[in-house]
């Protein structure tokens, strides 16, 4: 490994050295987008994805001017009486007379003396020359000019290649931003739609559906998270441990408001989060636990869990749940309190059971 280190990196030029840390720059800029894409779409934030497809279009416009300046750089670089070379002839005797020091050592590096003239073949002081630089100025009998000229020719292709590269995964960047985006809008509006078409039906059962449109709204999140089928209790569990920020087993007001954001898509106001606290914060450390939380999809009324009672209780009490005789009150007549509409597969007709989409 030594041996690899010491006949690559150290007898790269300078040139070389700048455009290897260039280049690692530009892989890390990259693997940061593609962290943020990814991470936007675990966390199923549009804000995120515009962020990134944000990002992602300046550094696509920094590469393409990259690639723009370079092309035209080394044409003009070749071309001995350009107005960039000229240029870099006027900046070099500048740097000259201001700091020797530095020319010397760029010399050093570059291996080379004078720009346009070499140093070691002109006889006398010469302003591309730096002072107190005698032993580099006789050392290098190569310009500067045809150093830089001779290195841009040599790898310009290669530069011009890995530009290609870094465009071409921005712009599938950019088009896997604006797909997930798209999808991720279509999904929220279908999950939306879904969500009112359950709270209506939610709504009707328990006899909520004709009240006015303030009593219906303050419960909204209520019904919305009664219409949750019981056999996604595993994947309840699996999302309350992941909104539980904080890891302390509980959610408190904004996790719940979170809950309901990201996975039902609904975004709940001040009442109707206070609404659920009220009714499934059964010991009242105004923090629901995942006993609670669980037990309000726990809808069979000759339930013995004491945690189930007390939540029946508290629906009844706001008209939530109907008091039928040790009955799912989702449960159609003549069904046993087992076989509610929401505990049974979705038919090809779209029954009532919905499955919680993580």
């Amino acid at each position: 490994q030594m041996c690899i280190r010491d006949s690559f990196y150290t007898k790269l030029s300078v040139l070389g050295k700048v455009v290897i840390f260039l280049g690692i720059g530009v892989a890390i800029l990259l693997y940061i987008l593609a962290f943020v894409g990814f991470w936007s779409v675990y966390s199923r934030s549009k804000r995120m994805l515009c962020i990134n497809l944000l990002c992602l279009l300046v550094a696509l416009g920094v590469m393409m001017t990259s690639l723009i300046l370079i092309q035209t750089w080394s044409e003009e670089i070749q071309q001995t009486n350009s107005t960039l070379n000229a240029d870099l002839g006027d900046y070099w005797m500048e740097q000259v007379k201001e700091d020797p020091e530095r020319v010397c050592g760029i010399q050093n590096e570059l291996q080379c003396s004078g720009f346009t003239h070499s140093c070691a073949t002109i006889v006398g002081a010469s302003s591309e020359c730096p002072k107190n630089c005698e032993e580099t100025n006789a050392r290098w009998f190569s310009p500067c000019q045809y150093i830089i000229r001779d290195w841009i020719t040599t790898n310009h292709v290669i530069l011009v290649q890995l530009l290609y590269v870094a465009i071409a995964l921005l712009v599938v960047g950019i088009f896997f931003d604006i797909v997930t985006w798209i999808a991720l809008r279509s999904m929220k509006h279908s999950i939306q739609r879904g969500n009112t078409k359950r709270v209506k039906e939610v709504s009707s059962m328990v006899g909520v559906g004709g009240a006015n449109k303030e009593t219906q709204k303050k419960y909204t999140s209520i019904l919305l998270l009664m219409s949750l089928s019981s056999r996604d209790t595993a994947r309840l569990k699996k999302e309350f441990a992941r909104i539980d920020k904080d890891k302390s087993g509980t959610l408190d007001k904004l996790e719940m408001a979170t809950f309901l954001k990201k996975s039902l898509m609904h975004n709940p106001t001040r009442p109707e989060i206070d609404e659920i606290f009220a009714i499934c914060d059964i010991d009242g450390d105004q923090v629901i636990d995942l006993r609670e939380f669980l037990a309000l999809f726990q809808h069979s009324a000759i339930s013995n869990d004491k945690y189930s009672k007390i939540m029946h209780e508290r629906l009844a009490q706001r008209g939530l749940l109907k008091k039928a005789a040790a009955q799912d009150p989702f449960s159609s007549p003549g069904s046993s309190p087992g076989s509610s509409p929401r505990n049974q597969s979705p038919n090809k007709n779209g029954g009532q059971a919905y499955t919680l989409s993580l």
